[in-house]
C-alpha cells in the first residue's frame, strides 16, 4: 500500500517504517517519524536501523592456486540452475578462460539488462535462452594469438552470451572498440537492440530517405533504436506506443504516435497517408496488422519480423552464436494433481505472496486487497505463477492476477481449477478493456505465454 501511495501520490512524501515488535525503545521510531529525511523505506531489526538502498560494490578478484600452477583470476558469474524464481539468481566461482585463436578476453564493466534474461530466468522463453547475459562492455585483458585489429588496454562492446559475469572470453569478430564519447554503461546497451534494428531496416528493407516506416512499440529497446535508425536515413516515422509513451516519442521528434493497445493505427496511418500505406513494419505482431493495411486500395507494405533463426541461416556472421534452438514447449503433467482443500490452497497462495513481495508478517495481508496495492507489479505477478504452479502442479496463465486481483478471487479460481481439473488452453484471459490498462512489459508477457501454445507451420 506504502509503495502505491508514494507511486500515485508523489506529493505526499509517504514514508513506509517497518518496526521490530520486539523492541522497546521507541524513541528511534519517534525521531523517524518526526523527520526521516530522504528515506521512504526503513526498518529496524534487533536495535539496528536499515534503508532500502543501493550501492555500488567494489569487488576485489581473489587470487588461487590451480593444479599447482600458477596463481590465477577468479571470476564471478550470475548463473539460475532453477529457473522460476528470480531468488534462485546466485553468484558462481568459475575461471575464465584463456583465449583461443581469434578470441580475446574482457574484464565486463558493464552488461545490457534485456527482457530475454528476465523471461530466461522465469522459465517462461520459448525454447532455450542460454547463459544469462548477451552484450556488455569492458576492457580487453588478453588477446588470442591471430587478433591484430584489438589489443590489451582496449574499452570494448561485446556480444557475449553468459555475459553476467566478470570476465568473458568471446570471438574477437564479436568484439568492437567503444567510441570516446560513450561510457560502459551506455557502450553496454547497443548491440543487441541495433544490430536486429540494422540488420532489418537496412539488409532486409533497405530503406531510403522519404519511406514511410510503422515502428510498432516504437518506446521500447529495439524500437527505439529503429526509430534513430530511420531518423538518420530520413525516414518518415510512424510510431505506436501505450499512451503514456507518447509524450515522449513526441520529443522525439516523432510526428505520428498512436495507440498499441489496439489496431486502430492501421486506420490512422491510411488516413494520413490518404490509402498509401507504409513500407515496413519491424513487428512481432506485423502478420494481424498486415491484415488492416492490405485493405487499402494501393497498399505498399513489407513486413519485417525479427526472427534469429533466418539471422543464422541468412548470415554467417551469427551462425556460430546459438547452435541450438528449439520452439519446443513443457507442460507440466496434469495427471499427477493432488486435490487440495481451500485451506492448503489460501496456505500456499499467502506464503508464496508474502515471499515475492517481502512481506513479514503474513497476518498483515488482507484477503479483499488488491494486488497492485500489495505492490504486485508485472514480473513479480509472473514469479508469484511460476511458484504456485510449482507447488500446485498445474498449468497456470503468466499472469493470473489481472484476472484474479485478490487473494479471494484467485484462491477461488485456483479451487475450481485443481478440484475440477477444466482445461485452461482455450480460455480468454484478459479482456480487451484489461489489455489497453497493461504496460509494455506486462502486453509482452502475456503475448508470449500465448505465443507458447501456437505453432506455425
Amino acid at each position: 500500500m506504502g509503495k502505491t501511495i508514494a507511486l500515485e501520490y508523489p506529493e505526499l512524501n509517504c514514508t513506509c517504517i517497518d518496526y521490530d515488535a520486539l523492541e522497546t525503545d521507541i524513541q528511534p521510531l519517534l525521531t523517524d517519524i518526526c523527520n526521516c529525511g530522504d528515506e521512504t523505506q526503513i526498518i529496524y531489526r534487533k536495535g539496528k536501523r536499515q534503508v532500502a538502498r543501493l550501492t555500488q560494490k567494489l569487488h576485489h578478484h581473489e587470487m588461487v592456486k590451480i593444479d599447482g600452477e600458477k596463481n590465477s583470476i577468479v571470476s564471478h558469474q550470475l548463473i539460475i540452475r532453477d529457473r522460476s524464481t528470480l531468488e534462485n539468481l546466485q553468484w558462481e566461482i568459475i575461471t575464465p578462460q584463456a583465449p583461443q585463436q581469434g578470441e580475446v578476453t574482457i574484464q565486463v564493466f558493464a552488461t545490457g539488462l534485456n527482457f530475454r534474461d528476465v523471461l530466461n530466468a522465469l522459465n517462461m522463453y520459448p525454447g532455450e535462452a542460454g547463459e544469462l547475459g548477451l552484450e556488455c562492455s569492458g576492457v580487453i585483458t588478453a588477446v588470442g594469438e591471430g587478433v591484430n585489429n584489438l589489443q590489451v588496454g582496449d574499452r570494448v562492446i561485446a556480444i557475449a552470451a553468459g555475459s553476467f559475469s566478470s570476465y568473458v572470453t568471446v570471438d574477437a569478430n564479436l568484439v568492437i572498440p567503444i567510441p570516446s564519447s560513450l561510457s560502459f554503461p551506455e557502450a553496454a546497451t547497443i548491440p543487441t537492440a541495433f544490430l536486429t534494428t540494422y540488420y532489418c531496416l537496412h539488409h532486409l528493407a533497405a530503406i531510403k530517405p522519404g519511406d514511410k516506416i510503422l515502428i510498432h512499440s516504437a518506446a521500447g529497446g529495439v524500437g527505439l533504436a529503429a526509430v534513430q535508425l530511420c531518423q538518420q536515413v530520413g525516414a518518415e516515422i510512424f510510431a505506436t506506443a501505450s499512451p503514456s509513451k507518447w509524450e515522449y516519442l513526441k520529443s522525439l521528434g516523432i510526428n505520428h504516435g498512436m495507440n498499441s493497445r489496439n489496431l486502430d493505427f492501421a486506420d490512422e496511418i491510411l488516413s494520413i497517408t490518404q490509402g498509401e500505406g507504409i513500407k515496413s513494419i519491424p513487428s512481432k505482431e506485423a502478420v494481424e496488422i498486415l491484415k488492416y493495411l492490405l485493405s487499402s486500395a494501393s497498399p505498399q507494405v513489407g513486413v519485417l519480423p525479427i526472427d534469429w533463426k533466418q539471422w543464422q541461416i541468412k548470415t554467417p556472421f551469427y551462425e556460430n552464436f546459438q547452435e541450438n534452438i528449439t520452439t519446443k514447449t513443457k507442460d507440466i503433467p496434469n495427471d499427477s494433481l493432488e486435490i487440495y482443500n481451500r485451506d492448503r490452497i489460501i496456505h500456499h497462495v499467502v506464503a508464496e505472496v508474502t515471499k515475492v513481495l517481502g512481506i513479514a508478517n503474513q497476518d498483515t495481508i488482507a484477503f479483499d486487497i488488491g494486488f497492485t496495492d500489495l505492490g504486485l507489479d508485472s514480473l513479480s505477478s509472473v514469479e508469484l505463477s511460476n511458484r504456485l504452479q510449482t507447488i500446485l502442479k498445474c498449468n497456470l496463465p503468466s499472469t493470473p492476477t489481472y484476472d484474479f486481483p485478490t487473494i479471494n478471487s484467485l484462491v477461488d479460481y485456483l479451487v475450481e481449477k485443481l478440484n475440477i481439473n477444466e482445461s485452461d488452453k482455450n480460455k480468454t484471459l484478459t479482456t480487451q478493456d484489461e489489455i489497453a490498462q497493461l504496460s509494455e512489459a506486462e502486453a509482452e508477457a502475456l503475448l508470449l505465454a500465448e505465443l507458447e501454445n501456437i505453432r506455425v507451420d
